[in-house]
């Protein structure tokens, strides 16, 4: 018979993870926000812009108020 392994996560190291999510995941709008405003004609960041917008967003703001609300 097997022994199932397990998998210790202290809350510091998510909490680590977490902000570490939220700063990458920051950036990328960021640039994507930049590539759409020097180039507005081009449909690529225009697309991107609007995966962000329905699902970007939305998850950084409940990952902020999930990773905030217990400080």
């Amino acid at each position: 018979m097997k022994q199932g392994l397990t998998v210790v996560i202290l809350i510091s190291g998510g909490l680590k993870f977490a902000k570490q999510v939220l700063f990458w995941l920051g950036l990328i709008c960021i640039g994507v926000f930049i590539a759409c405003g020097i180039n507005p004609d081009n449909k690529a960041p225009a697309s991107i812009f609007e995966l962000i917008k329905i699902g970007a967003l939305p998850f950084n703001n409940f990952d902020s108020f999930f990773l905030f609300s217990e400080i």
